[in-house]
């Protein structure tokens, strides 16, 4: 998925494992180019989004500060989920039953533990992007 573009990428959790993992699966899935910015609850994240463009983000739901849910209904309130595609992964709260998301217009949901190729399949479904051959799938990730 390179294509030479230099994607923008702001990654959320509060769990430094899991914060690493996420980023070295972002960095797979887009390649050498991409920019990952790391975020460790939703109002960091916040912030690194307010540096610029940004085209994917992909945040924990249950942080502390500003959870998801909260993250992503203070985004649709400025109107900016219109142009940002928004995927929320959670270990096990039902992230799709919190009306923050529902209200913002978050659709796209991934529950822990998941593949990278599990992953990569969200990200281009949350993005509008075709799908192209799988990556070679390993062993579920437990985060």
């Amino acid at each position: 998925m390179t294509s030479g573009r230099n994607w923008k990428v702001v990654v959320a959790d509060d769990n430094g494992i899991v914060l690493e993992v996420l980023r070295c699966f972002v960095q797979e899935i887009f390649g050498p180019l991409a920019e990952v910015s790391c975020a460790s609850d939703g109002e960091e994240a916040y912030r690194l989004l307010s540096d610029g463009p940004v085209d994917l983000l992909l945040t924990d739901y249950d942080m502390p500060r500003m959870n998801g849910g909260q993250l992503a209904a203070r985004l649709a309130s400025e109107g900016r989920l219109k142009t940002l595609p928004v995927l929320i992964v959670t270990g096990g709260f039902h992230a799709d039953e919190d009306p923050h998301l529902a209200k913002a217009g978050v659709t796209h949901f991934l529950r822990k533990p998941f593949t990278l190729n599990e992953l990569r399949g969200s990200v281009l479904e949350v993005m509008g992007l075709p799908e192209t051959a799988p990556m070679p799938d390993g062993p579920a990730v437990r985060l």
